[in-house]
């Protein structure tokens, strides 16, 4: 799944603990928090109902943006989330 988002344009920028990414987008618009939980509920239950764009959730998997992350941008996340975890 972390090779997918390199292929599609994002690099590791920190590993803040062993379940906490962020990646940083090639050209530096925008960055990434990936938290991998423990189950899919857990990741769930760190989303919002009605999150905004540059928040979501995909499997055991949730992810926040910083301003400047595109539509793009997310549909590379899920992309890269859906098919790959």
């Amino acid at each position: 799944m972390l090779e997918c988002l390199h292929r599609s344009g994002w690099d590791r920028a920190t590993q803040l603990r062993p379940n906490v990414v962020i990646l940083e987008a090639a050209d530096h618009h925008a960055k990434v928090e990936l938290v991998f939980w423990r189950s899919e509920a857990a990741a769930r239950g760190a989303v919002p109902d009605l999150a905004p764009m540059g928040v979501g959730w995909a499997r055991n998997i949730s992810w926040r943006s910083t301003t400047g992350f595109t539509l793009a941008d997310e549909q590379a996340v899920d992309r890269c989330l859906l098919g790959n975890v």
